[in-house]
């Protein structure tokens, strides 16, 4: 695009009304402070002059002639922006403050406009490069809109980051809970933008314990995604139904059902229905396919939870080993919690060493693939369940613990808390995930 036809998309007069407004009314660089930013002005010293604005507005000065003119002659800018003059100029013709939200909206207005051409232009040179993939293309062009669409990104004070901190206090709670107490007493829930591990040899029930947990963050008012690469939309359906009434799954998949029994799942499925939980079993192997509909799913809500099973089938380009392709992976999952604000809870297998060890109890080093798994992650949690290795008791200070029907749930890794370990039963039978009361060991 001709530089000279980027003047259709900005409005000097819009952009003159509200710095005079700033100039005229206190209230406004507050108001508009986080809302316009300097470069939203497509005259650079129209923003520059609202750069020095917001400088005195994070200082606590009161934004007036005088003030802007020290603060500009100070910086050496005040000359080159026009003097004086210019500044008194943009009161001219300004009988009232009041229509300076309407023409800050004229200007973020263009401003978004001109962005969207600059990503444009960014995405027609990229499909130039013949040595991108389609996938690749995908992924960059989503990124590039994306990133328009999911904030204002702007560099703040601490100070700022505190308050809005504090501030969401007193409203709603910024962690989102597994929903299982003893397990949230370690975690202390978690944390929008986290990238969870839930790992786990194959049998351990990995897929059930995130089954449950996603019901019960429903339940809370958190909106879930469960991305199914293994199991398909009816099989989650079941296990859900199968969990929530308690019936066996045996007896379910048999048709040997009561007219009680049935009743009773035709009540769960209305229990269930309701919760805000969206379920993706289409073959979304390929990472940029997974991450093109991950963002489908989660711009559309809010409080996301994403849940992906499991991290092994996701695919990517060929690499040198499956070391690096996981690393390639693993680094585009922590980005996409980054992006789309959500937590991403990833279901992931366990290499051999497990089982290799006298001691089957799982650890860091035996994430598969690749050191930059536990590198990436937020929280590592393993599943443990001793009975699966005919280990049924452990001896304690008050006597031996029976262990059969029990699973040990380990925070190995919390970037932002501590570690521990917590019990709960599992219900084979069932497939599910039980609250026990705390073993003292």
């Amino acid at each position: 695009m001709k530089s000279e036809n980027w003047e259709l998309l900005a409005d000097v007069t819009a952009e003159r009304s509200v710095l005079g407004a700033c100039l005229l009314d206190r209230k406004i660089p507050e108001a508009l402070n986080g809302v316009l930013r300097p470069r939203d002005f497509y005259y650079l010293h129209n923003g520059e002059i609202y750069a020095a604005m917001e400088k005195l507005e994070e200082r606590k000065t009161p934004v007036d002639i005088t003030s802007l003119q020290d603060e500009l002659r100070r910086d050496e800018k005040l000359d080159r922006l026009g003097g004086p003059l210019y500044l008194f100029s943009l009161m001219e013709g300004i009988a009232t403050a009041a229509n300076a939200n309407y023409h800050a909206k004229i200007i973020l207005d263009f401003s978004l406009r001109r962005q969207l051409q600059s990503a444009g232009r960014d995405i027609i040179s990229a499909c130039n490069d013949l040595l991108k993939t389609k996938e690749e293309l995908q992924d960059f062009a989503e990124n590039k809109i994306g990133s328009l669409k999911t904030g204002r990104d702007k560099l703040v004070f601490l100070k700022e980051c505190l308050e809005e901190t504090c501030a969401g206090l007193s409203f709603f709670p910024k962690y989102v809970y597994t929903g299982y107490p003893d397990l949230d007493s370690i975690l202390g829930g978690f944390e929008p933008q986290d990238y969870v591990l839930l790992a786990a040899r194959p049998s351990m029930g990995k897929t059930a314990w995130a089954l449950g947990m996603a019901q019960r963050m429903a339940a809370a008012g958190n909106t879930v995604h469960f991305f199914s690469l293994e199991m398909s939309k009816s099989a989650l359906a079941e296990r859900l139904l199968i969990a929530e009434t308690g019936i066996q799954f045996g007896r379910y998949r048999n048709g040997a059902l009561s007219e009680y029994e049935k009743t009773v799942i035709g009540n769960a499925a209305q229990k269930l229905s309701k919760l805000p939980i969206f379920v993706c079993d289409q073959t979304v192997g390929d990472i940029y396919a997974l991450k093109h509909a991950v963002r489908k799913s989660v711009w559309q809500t809010r409080k996301n939870i994403v849940f992906i099973d499991h991290l092994q089938l996701i695919q990517c380009e060929r690499r040198e080993n499956r070391n690096q392709e996981m690393t390639f992976i693993s680094s585009h999952l922590k980005a996409l919690a980054k992006e789309t604000d959500a937590i991403l809870i990833v279901l992931s297998q366990l290499s051999r060493a497990v089982e290799e060890r006298t001691l089957h109890r799982p650890q860091l080093s035996d994430l598969r693939e690749s050191g930059s798994l536990e590198q990436d992650a937020d929280e590592v949690i393993f599943i443990y369940r001793p009975e699966y290795y005919k280990i049924l008791e452990q001896k304690t200070k008050n006597g031996a613990v029976d262990l059969r029907g029990l699973a040990e749930i380990i925070v190995a890794k919390h970037r932002n808390g501590r570690t521990g370990e917590c019990w709960l039963v599992y219900d084979k039978e069932r497939s599910r995930f039980l609250d026990k009361n705390k073993i003292e060991f």
